[in-house]
């Protein structure tokens, strides 16, 4: 029921079925009974049914046209930079919440993740909230508006995972799906407008956003292809889908690599361990 209700949730809020059902079980569960998988299905149907022909309205507003071959190592290079980016988000998120969870105190506790969160929103707006706004903003900036802005940008990129982290730290409401589309669309921007600048190229800003969120989301949660299918459902259309998957593949196995974890399989050696000593006492 967990895993339906997940898969559901994500095919309404994006209109993106494929990617729920992948959400479902690339991402909580390994299990492959029929009676499970018919379950994600049901839901995930339903779902899409009912918010595609009555409450769905689109989040972002893309305009992907084309891409560059020529372009392939560039976003090699994105889906690199996106692994680290999906590291430290992931290592800000396990150390907030070991700092926070060692206060025995919930009134200390609460005021200062408060204190922390309000400093964070009053220097930088566009960290508050689940950050679509911010992405939808970042499309409209010209070049040398984004180039002028690049350092701001930077310092976003930097506080975000650490405002995602003290809001889950102190028991405030959220995960690390949103975040990593916020982090991704900053990031494909940022490295996109400085390829642009100090290089002479003439990358397509918007196509970098989109498959940087499909990065960052993708080594986030070590689920490639439900980021690919995501953020190709958020677009609107599959002409991005040989970079986005590049990118996604690329971002995966280089957070894989530096961090085998992800925020939803930490304590799995934990578990393990605990499931083999069970197991020896039983025996």
């Amino acid at each position: 029921m967990v895993c339906s209700g997940l898969a559901a949730g994500v095919t309404a809020l994006f209109n993106a079925p494929i990617a729920g059902f992948l959400f479902a079980f690339e991402v909580f569960t390994k299990r492959k009974s029929k009676l499970h998988t018919a379950s994600v299905i049901t839901a995930v149907l339903v779902s899409y049914v009912l918010t595609r022909y009555f409450f769905f309205k689109q989040i972002f507003s893309f305009n992907v046209s084309v891409w560059n071959n020529a372009a392939l190592p560039y976003f090699v290079l994105l889906g690199i930079i996106a692994g680290f980016n999906s590291v430290y988000l992931t290592k800000s998120v396990l150390f907030f919440k070991q700092f926070f969870g060692s206060l025995n105190n919930d009134l200390t506790k609460i005021l200062a993740g408060s204190l922390l969160i309000s400093a964070l929103v009053f220097f930088f707006p566009s960290l508050y909230g689940e950050g679509y706004a911010g992405i939808n903003n970042l499309v409209k900036l010209t070049p040398e508006t984004a180039m002028a802005m690049i350092l701001p940008l930077l310092l976003v990129l930097l506080v975000k995972p650490l405002a995602t982290s003290i809001t889950l730290g102190v028991g405030g409401d959220g995960g690390v799906f949103a975040p990593s589309l916020f982090i991704g669309a900053f990031l494909g921007l940022i490295v996109c407008t400085m390829l642009n600048h100090f290089f002479g190229l003439h990358l397509i800003v918007v196509n970098f956003i989109v498959i940087g969120m499909a990065a960052v989301l993708s080594g986030s949660l070590h689920a490639p292809f439900t980021a690919i299918f995501l953020v190709c459902a958020i677009a609107d259309n599959y002409m991005l889908f040989v970079p986005i998957l590049i990118a996604s593949l690329v971002s995966k196995f280089v957070a894989q690599f530096i961090f085998p974890y992800t925020v939803y399989t930490y304590k799995a050696p934990v578990m393990e361990k605990a499931r083999r000593f069970l197991t020896r006492v039983k025996i």
